[in-house]
């Protein structure tokens, strides 16, 4: 009877450490150096060795970890990875012999499934085209090797026409029309403009473009005092058309709002020869954050960050998350600490999206706020967040 019992802590002790691992991290990769992973990737060629890298903590010292290779779910191959450290790094690899979908998944000592990693295997990943382009400019790709790229020039969508009258544009002091400026663009509330949106942080506001770029210029000077580096970070701002109203608050209705700012923003753009394309960023409060949401999910390779406040982030795009972590795009995110819990909670799914797919943000609850857009400190430090 005492061996039994023995034997029953045995198990149960087997099956807790087993489910204690902590799986930090893991990531498939092209190779391994100095115990960290060197460029991250879903997409090899047939023959290219597949890295898994694993980060643990509070791992069992003396059992392991093993990561199952699977080629369109045929398991083919089991590495098995011994833990000699409570906190570790560890890898291993597969060389992909053959075309499809792979999956690593990674499990515990116990069995239990921590991680599954997905990627595709392919001949090749180039078009006719760049492979002689390739062969052209004595290019050699090896297994090995990164695969060359090309940086593509960013340009506005054609947008012929516009429903919206032209959007307000304001210049940072010292302007020069022959330098490439980054851009953020103001996008309406219901009720509001984008002008309605920006009177909240203007310190000098006036009907007229004259007195609009002087309040603009006046604040960025509070913004960056020192005027070497008011200049390092000058940027246009855009203040957009039209208002926000509850008809655009429907499924159908918030469908063409996004299309109808969509054209507003590519027709503007197309019309300021000045505006870095490769450096637009869009902000908006309620109706204008979800637009900005959605437009920054849709188009993870135009717009580079959003400050986003009181909005619920309704139209998150999760087939487009690597791609805006791949680009560095950024988010600013707030929200008030008494807001309606529907607004919460889609915010709270956007965040966790974001996280899961190592998207960089920061969230900012406005203290004492129900439905508020940032607080003028709080709006500052967005836009050097973003901007960063």
């Amino acid at each position: 009877m005492k061996k039994f019992f023995l034997s029953i802590l045995f198990v149960i002790s087997c099956i807790v450490f087993g489910s204690s691992q902590v799986l930090e991290r893991s990531v498939l990769c092209k190779s391994v150096q100095n115990n960290e992973p060197v460029t991250e990737t879903v997409n090899y060629l047939v023959g290219e060795k597949a890295y898994c890298w694993i980060k643990l903590s509070n791992a069992p010292i003396g059992q392991s970890i093993s990561v199952e290779w699977y080629n369109s779910d045929a398991k083919v191959y089991t590495s098995k990875l011994k833990i000699s450290y409570a906190s570790m790094r560890t890898y291993t690899y597969k060389t992909v012999h053959s075309e499809g979908n792979w999956k690593a998944v990674i499990k515990s000592a116990s069995g239990l499934e921590l991680q599954t990693l997905e990627f595709a295997v392919g001949s090749s990943f180039f078009s006719k085209n760049e492979k002689k382009d390739n062969k052209a400019n004595n290019n050699t790709v090896s297994s090995t090797s990164t695969l060359p790229t090309k940086k593509k020039e960013i340009k506005p969508r054609v947008i012929e026409k516009d429903e919206l009258p032209r959007a307000l544009v304001l210049t940072p002091e010292n302007f020069d029309p022959k330098r490439k400026y980054p851009v953020l663009i103001a996008l309406p509330f219901t009720g509001g403009s984008g002008n309605d949106y920006m009177n909240k942080y203007m310190s000098v506001w006036n009907s007229d473009l004259e007195n609009k770029n002087a309040g603009f210029q006046a604040y960025m000077r509070e913004l960056y005092p020192d005027a070497k580096q008011r200049n390092t970070n000058a940027f246009i701002l855009i203040l957009t058309s039209g208002k926000g109203s509850s008809a655009d608050h429907s499924a159908s209705g918030f469908a063409k709002a996004i299309n109808r700012y969509d054209n507003h923003i590519q027709y503007n753009l197309s019309k300021i020869p000045y505006a870095d394309l490769s450096k637009v960023y869009l902000t908006g409060f309620s109706l204008g954050g979800d637009i900005a949401w959605a437009l920054t999910n849709k188009y993870p390779n135009q717009f580079k960050g959003a400050i986003l406040a009181g909005t619920r982030c309704s139209a998150t795009n999760l087939s487009n998350m690597n791609d805006l972590k791949e680009n560095d795009v950024r988010f600013f995110m707030a929200m008030g600490e008494n807001e309606l819990a529907a607004r919460k909670q889609g915010m709270s799914y956007a965040k966790n999206s974001l996280s899961k797919y190592e998207v960089k943000y920061q969230y900012y609850v406005i203290p004492n706020a129900a439905h508020n857009s940032i607080d003028e400190e709080g709006f500052k430090h967005a836009l050097k967040y973003v901007f960063d």
